[in-house]
């Protein structure tokens, strides 16, 4: 039997062997009925689809009574019986619009969470392909790299120079980076995961992100038009699996993958607006659009604006059999316009500078893809995406191939049943015109008239005609899932949305229904199998960032690269911060001459070339520099630097041919960003200064910090230079971008008023609670100073100094207004001498400690002392400072230089290589990087963190004497633990035991309230656990074992609590995942860290060896000896000279 027909004969014939059960189950129901015929009217009586079921009647009673004893009692002395199967499967076949009674089945979050974490977890399957964190794995596609180096733009100067980037200078001679239509880093799904995860990791997180928000669109479009769950997990996951998204991993094209998921968002909002005309729903369709232009390119969002158009004309108008025979809701259109206008608006920051760049992108004028019907049919229906009547034609199987199987395009017959319902009917209709136009445009090459429609600029912006195909798809997905909805729930028998009427369809309509939602999910795993394949990734060429890198060590200069193959190593030099010159992008160079003020020719050339050694050279004038990694780097040594001077009469000679190198003076150029070069030029009079950068609006430059012109010298930036030596200081200051950014902002604010006025409702009672609050405020105050007058009153009869009057009389009511009716103002009369006033300061601070208590006082005295003893010196004690501490801070800096990797390329790793094994903590080296990008480094940044969260031992070791031993004088803890020798010692060092123990302190302080006040805490014990777990290498087995231990005695509370236990449980599985990467990517590194800090039980020894010594060390480890007695056990850095770990005089006490 071939292998394709396994899978469906195994589907089949489960289905046919549910339906014979269903057969089987009818008959035996039946005769069990006859026996017992009341037992279909008990309580709790379970029906499918109306049908008295005796087996799940008994299941379902033994369940809750066994299970459930409290909730067995409480339903059955409620007014109304337990929900049956029938009442419950209700929900799911009937939809959104079910006026089944609210006291039977509730539908909060918390019904919908299944079918969210199933769709969830089905799109995470099919995504788990690209989830694939190893260093230098990528994802495929020519272009996919190119899309990702745009991303290393932002990274590089997020990163390295702290600034915004507005001009890309990394593609051709610079382009605008906030205009580039292929810029995308303002998309939020892709702007936080790479800003926190690094481009490789983040790019990767912002794909699979894509693809769950379209499928839960989707399942919200469904549940807008009041769709079933089957129907709405269905049409979700469908749209998710489909075949143009998943065909964009071909060639790379990732933009269209993030721009595709807004696609239902647009729809549903604008459809909830249409319905119920909310401000929320109007900004959500806005901010959804300006999301789908943030993704990058332009087609999706032509598309989308030709979608919105056929909306309003299908939503706006009405008609009717009497006059007037057509109404337009003015209102409505109104609504629409603002909507697209506040998503302009939204979008402004990068629509009003792509505008501006419109006029210098320039294509190819080729119109490729026009197919016609039946291709268009086999484009989602075949699943070979190299089809000679489409690929022959068009060697682009990313453009063509749209997979979705033949079961949606044929259940578009079904859309006939929707049809009466009366609420559905423009829906289809829309749908239905969004079908027609996507088919049209895709054949608009054959249309009558479509040379007057192809004369424009417009389709040849938009040659690639295929693309729309995800529309097609999204079109049929809506109105099959629309159709086949109706037709199950007329299977069912439910009719009209009133339960009161639905009808008995017999056994057949019932089999019928099954037998279509078996097929809905068939062509689900149809499409789920064949477009799976697609997403993958794959081992990126690793020798290309190595020679890169190289490079930029060789030269750090400004110059250009060319990188052989042109259409590839995208990311291996602009990763390195190389720019390439000659590379292939979507547009072409934008340079320009218009403007050009001399006629002799000025190009730029590429001064160093990197290629396969095995490539020939085709270049004359080549100096081979070396061989790195399998490729050659040369030195063009006839291309212009990237600044100089040159004499004006040298410009004036056409006929010398283009400019040459030995024609200029190479001047030095510096970069402090994307969007600035500085130059210090010595030049002669009727020179010229000219950078190697594309000629474009925006530019301005400053010669000595005063404004000068900027010329067009063969494209490329010019100014005439002073005599002399002096500083010019080019700088990208676009117009539009500011323009565009303040419309943007203007209208975010404008968007947050319209929300609040549209929660006023919910917002009446803000100034009540407000007043409420001020007026406790000002009594706890009033209260304070009452308090603090009568100890400055007694304080200062002794002096000579005398206060007539200080501060208010009398007393306060408890529930006294202060704000909205007269108050009592203080006076201050009198003469206060500075002894008085010392006095006064004095006893105003003890009148702010005593709202606190005396032991929360001395709590906070504690902890200042505390700190105090560790600040105090803490550069010069201890006098050491080793590597062990500074690598940490080091480690940090480097950490954020490289886009936030580990030396080996892994974005945000679990743990850091110190030297040659992964040991060093992640935890210590992230809580350096704030504190280096504030301070830099020194010893006491890195010293003063560990210090900080040091600190946490001592408050959790005081809240656990108070909270859970109930010690009076529970603020002695902080106390003693500050005077402990070995704590004194390592809480003033940068070493990782200092913050292990601090998380470790809560992991026990949160642990021990989940056993002594509420099973919640077990959460925030477990993150504390996982905390120490990477913090620090030992304690792996510090926290490992104690949690094993606590698990084993501490079993039978765990047992009654467990459904808390079972959360904290899947919660530890979702901590461990990054110790679980880290184990796959390192396989063998735990071995040899417990070789190192463990050798024992790595050593050739006898195994009774092996115990002997072991538990020899850990009974020494028991001694008071060891603990209160100096030792010289233990490295001297970790001992205090002539104490011991604890102090002696504590010893009776332990």
């Amino acid at each position: 039997m071939p292998r394709d027909l396994i899978v469906p004969l195994v589907i089949f014939t489960v289905l046919l062997a549910a339906a014979l059960d269903v057969l089987i189950m009818s008959r035996l129901r039946r005769s069990y009925i006859k026996r017992t015929p009341a037992a279909e009217q008990r309580e709790g009586s379970i029906k499918i689809f109306g049908t008295y079921s005796p087996v799940l009647t008994w299941i379902h009673r033994i369940w809750v009574a066994a299970l459930l004893p409290a909730t067995w009692d409480r339903l059955r002395k409620s007014q109304h019986s337990i929900p049956n199967l029938r009442t419950r499967l209700s929900v799911l076949l009937k939809g959104e619009h079910s006026t089944i009674p609210a006291e039977a089945v509730k539908t909060n979050w918390k019904d919908r969470f299944p079918e969210w974490l199933f769709i969830f977890m089905a799109v995470l399957a099919f995504c788990l392909g690209i989830l694939d964190f190893r260093p230098y794995w990528q994802l495929p596609g020519n272009e996919s790299l190119l899309f990702q180096s745009l991303d290393w733009v932002f990274i590089n100067s997020v990163s390295v120079y702290h600034k915004f980037p507005l001009w890309n200078p990394y593609f051709y001679a610079g382009v605008p980076y906030i205009a580039d239509p292929m810029t995308h880093i303002l998309n939020p799904v892709v702007l936080l995961p790479v800003l926190i995860f690094g481009v490789d990791t983040g790019f990767k997180l912002a794909i699979l992100s894509s693809f769950v928000i379209a499928a839960f669109g989707m399942w919200r479009l469904g549940k807008i038009f009041g769709l079933s769950t089957f129907t709405r997990i269905w049409m979700a996951l469908l749209f998710a699996f489909a075949g143009q998204p998943a065909a964009r991993f071909f060639q790379g094209q990732y933009l269209f993958v993030l721009g595709f998921a807004w696609i239902p968002w647009i729809i549903g909002s604008l459809t909830l607006l249409v319905r119920h005309r909310r401000v929320r729903d109007l900004i959500g369709a806005s901010a959804a659009l300006a999301i789908l232009f943030f993704s990058g390119n332009i087609y999706y969002q032509i598309y989308m604006a030709a979608a919105c158009i056929l909306f309003a004309a299908v939503f706006l108008p009405s008609f009717s059999f009497r006059k007037p025979f057509l109404r337009l809701d003015l209102k409505l259109l109104g609504l629409v316009i603002l909507t697209g206008i506040l998503a302009l608006g939204f979008a402004a920051v990068q629509l009003f500078p792509t505008i501006e760049f419109a006029e210098w992108v320039r294509k190819g004028p080729e119109i490729h893809g026009s197919h016609t019907l039946g291709q268009i049919l086999l484009d989602l229906t075949s699943k070979d995406s190299v089809r000679p009547d489409a690929y022959s034609v068009m060697p682009a199987r990313e453009e063509f191939y749209a997979y979705i199987g033949w079961f949606p395009i044929l259940s578009l017959t079904a859309f006939f049943f929707a049809l009466g319902k009366k609420e559905l009917r423009k829906p289809l209709l829309f749908f239905g015109m969004l079908l027609l136009f996507t088919v049209l445009w895709i054949n608009i090459t054959r249309l009558p008239f479509n040379e007057i429609l192809l004369e424009g600029s417009f389709f040849h912006q938009m040659r690639h005609l295929l693309r729309i195909l995800v529309f097609t798809s999204f079109a049929i997905i809506c109105i099959a899932a629309l159709g086949l909805d109706a037709v199950i729930k007329k299977f069912l028998g439910f009719q009209n949305g009133d339960p009161q009427k639905r009808k008995y369809v017999g056994l057949f309509g019932q089999v019928a229904a099954f037998l279509l939602i078996g097929g809905m999910f068939f062509s689900l795993y149809d499409v789920y199998s064949t477009n799976k394949k697609l997403l993958a990734t794959h081992d990126s060429h690793r020798p290309g960032y190595l020679v890169m890198a190289w490079l930029q060590q060789y030269d750090n200069s400004l110059n250009y690269v060319r990188f052989n193959p042109h259409n590839s190593g995208y990311d291996f030099a602009i990763s390195n911060k190389q720019r390439l010159l000659e590379a292939w992008y979507h547009f072409n160079n934008i340079r320009s001459l218009k403007g050009n003020i001399f006629p002799r020719e000025v190009v730029a050339k590429p001064n160093y070339l990197v290629q396969s050694v095995s490539e020939p050279v085709l270049d004359r004038d080549v100096q081979f520099i070396r061989e790195v990694e399998g490729y050659s780097v040369y030195r063009l040594t006839d291309s212009l630097p990237f600044a100089f001077t040159v004499e004006a009469g040298t410009l004036l000679k056409p006929e010398n041919g283009c400019l040459q190198s030995q024609d200029v003076q190479a001047i030095s150029a510096y970069s402090s960003g994307p969007n600035t070069v500085e130059v210090i030029a010595d030049s002669k009079s009727e020179e010229y200064l000219i950078l190697l950068i594309s000629n474009y609006p925006g530019w301005v430059v400053n010669v000595d910090g005063k404004p000068a012109d900027i010329v067009n010298i063969g494209g490329y930036l010019g100014v005439r230079a002073a005599t002399g030596v002096h500083k010019y200081e080019f700088s990208f200051h676009p117009m539009p971008f500011y323009a565009g950014l303040a419309v943007s902002l203007m209208c975010l604010g404008l968007s947050a008023v319209l929300l609040i006025s549209d929660q006023k409702e919910q917002l009446v009672s803000l100034p009540a609670r407000l007043k409420s609050g001020l007026n406790w405020v000002v009594r706890k105050q009033h209260q304070s100073a009452m308090w603090w007058k009568d100890l400055l009153t007694s304080s200062l009869a002794e002096s000579n100094s005398t206060i007539e009057q200080f501060n208010v009389g009398g007393n306060l009511a408890e529930n006294a207004e202060l704000f909205g009716s007269t108050a009592v103002t203080a006076h201050s009369t009198g003469r206060i001498t500075p002894r008085s006033g010392m006095k006064v300061i004095a006893a105003k601070l003890i009148s702010l400690l005593s709202l606190w208590g005396l032991e929360k006082n001395l709590f906070i005295l504690a902890l200042l002392l505390y700190l105090a003893t560790r600040f105090i010196g803490l550069v010069q004690f201890p006098i050491y400072f080793f590597t062990d501490e500074a690598i940490q801070t080091v480690m940090a800096a480097d950490f954020v230089q490289s886009g936030f990797k580990n030396y080996n390329g892994e974005s945000w790793p679990t743990y850091f290589s110190n030297g040659s094994t992964y040991n060093l903590s992640s935890i210590s080296v992230y809580l350096q990087v704030i504190p280096y990008l504030l301070f830099g480094k020194s010893v006491i940044v890195t010293r003063g963190v560990s210090v900080l969260v040091g600190l946490l031992a001592a408050v959790f070791a005081s809240l656990i004497l108070k909270n859970i031993f109930r010690i009076r004088y529970w603020w002695v803890g902080a106390l003693l633990l500050s005077i402990t020798p070995a704590w004194f010692l390592h809480s003033r060092t940068a070493f990782e035991t200092v913050e292990m123990v601090g998380f470790y302190s809560g992991f026990l302080y949160y642990y021990m309230l989940y056993l002594n006040r509420s099973p919640k805490y077990l959460y925030i014990s477990l993150v504390f656990g996982a905390l120490v777990f990477y913090t620090y290498s030992p304690g792996q087995l510090i926290i490992g074992l104690s949690g094993l231990f606590l698990l084993i005695s501490d079993l039978p509370y765990h047992i009654k609590n467990r459904k808390t236990a079972l959360r904290g449980f899947l919660l530890l599985v979702l901590l461990a995942m990054p110790y679980i990467n880290y184990i796959q990517a390192h396989p063998d590194v735990t071995i040899n860290h417990l070789s190192t800090r463990a050798p024992l039980w790595t050593e050739a020894i006898p195994f009774s060896e092996k115990l002997a010594q072991y538990f020899s060390e850990y009974l020494y480890g028991l001694s008071p000896a060891y603990w209160f007695l100096p030792n010289t056990h233990d490295l001297n850095r970790h001992l205090m000279d002539g104490y011991g770990h604890i102090l002696l005089w504590t010893l009776p006490f332990a």
